[in-house]
């Protein structure tokens, strides 16, 4: 019986170094899956904000651009109301205008349309025995975000048109640019 007891007393002790690096090992594979799961969302969330990033900048450039062919749609009106004001029929001035009441008293180019500056130009021409009268009004996005909004213009014939150089537009003549509504 003493060598059974024997036996049993001999059963070898487990060392502290083993134990000490398998709690080591338990804790390297643990915090190895915490850093691969924050990796992975880290991944995905880059991944959803490059695609869904331009989805935004649109939505956000098509907002701006509409309000902006409203405005322009507006000060068109405008222009035709105040012509038909004067005896002559001329389109006016951006001051003309501003000096009349057709336009809001404390607007210049620069902020009556938000994210665009505004060029005027008026002008007529003789056919045949009829004088016509034309304006052309061009808005140009703000530097804050060049590239980003694009370039529109209105003519006496109530039309907005957007400037797109790919389609062949000729920037001096605002005619042939593509009509924006």
């Amino acid at each position: 019986m003493n060598d059974e007891n024997e036996k049993t007393a001999e059963v070898p002790e487990i060392q502290p170094e083993l134990q000490l690096d398998e709690v080591r090992r338990e804790i390297r594979r643990t915090y190895g899956c915490i850093a691969l799961f924050v990796v992975l969302v880290i991944f995905l969330v880059t991944l959803w904000a490059m695609t869904s990033g331009p989805i935004f900048l649109n939505r956000q450039r098509d907002e701006i651009e509409a309000n902006l062919k409203v405005k322009l749609s507006y000060v068109g009106s405008s222009q035709l109301a105040y012509s038909r004001r004067t005896d002559t029929g001329k389109f006016g001035e951006f001051r003309d205008m501003l000096d009349s009441g057709f336009l809001p008293i404390d607007s210049n180019p620069n902020n009556i349309i938000p994210g665009y500056f505004l060029t005027w130009n008026t002008g007529s021409y003789i056919t045949g025995t009829r004088e016509v009268h034309t304006f052309t009004i061009i808005a140009y996005p703000q530097e804050d975000r060049p590239g980003f909004l694009r370039t529109f213009a209105l003519t006496e014939d109530m039309t907005v048109r957007i400037f797109s150089p790919e389609n062949g537009n000729d920037f001096y003549r605002v005619k042939t640019w593509d009509p924006a509504m």
